[in-house]
């Protein structure tokens, strides 16, 4: 996309709280994938969607924990969230008092198997890898109980020149109507579908 916009520039990673806050005051920040939200409206300029995504609560299959609703959730002792992170602010709004919040989603990852937290917070298709990434059994993680679904978009920083941003999504629109964002899909997430809207 960035190529096809005309920009030579460096995709960097970083932590989430690090480029959420950047997006948030310098000009020229895409920060992705980034889930819209009501609130997140007019703090960006958005591009896509470039994904759809469930979140849901993961237990330990040994733990004996199981939830139903998010009630159920809420009378939990303890649920792993990634600080700042959409689904971490959601559930917050929504009246949620047992988050415990991690600089670092793997460390949530731990603390579950460990017995340390009950629930964790994530994403089925993408959480659902990370236990056998980090030497963890797969099949000791279950999803206890999916509770929204989302669109995941590049947030532009609201700094960029309007030039810019027509340009990046002049580029993302071309890229999915020509069949490349497809390929990209096949490619590095088969299973994954890109939304269509």
């Amino acid at each position: 996309m960035l190529r096809r916009a005309g920009f030579d520039t460096q995709i960097e990673t970083v932590s989430w709280k690090r480029g959420y806050a950047e997006a948030l005051i310098r000009a020229d920040v895409a920060l992705f994938p980034t889930t819209f939200t009501k609130e997140r409206e007019p703090l960006f300029h958005w591009i896509g969607p470039i994904l759809e995504v469930e979140w849901a609560f993961f237990a330990h299959a040994d733990s004996g924990i199981s939830v139903n609703s998010l009630e159920e959730a809420k009378a939990v002792k303890s649920i792993g969230t990634y600080a700042q992170d959409s689904k971490e602010v959601w559930l917050k709004n929504h009246g949620f008092n047992n988050l415990v919040s991690v600089l670092d989603n793997i460390t949530n990852l731990k603390k579950l198997y460990e017995g340390r937290i009950d629930l964790m917070v994530g994403s089925p298709g993408v959480t659902d890898n990370w236990p056998a990434e980090h030497g963890y059994d797969s099949s000791k993680m279950v999803t206890a109980f999916k509770f929204n679904t989302v669109k995941l978009y590049f947030a532009v920083s609201k700094e960029t020149s309007k030039e810019t941003v027509s340009a990046l999504r002049s580029a993302f629109d071309s890229m999915r109507k020509d069949g490349t964002i497809d390929a990209i899909y096949h490619q590095w997430a088969p299973g994954w579908l890109p939304p269509k809207d």
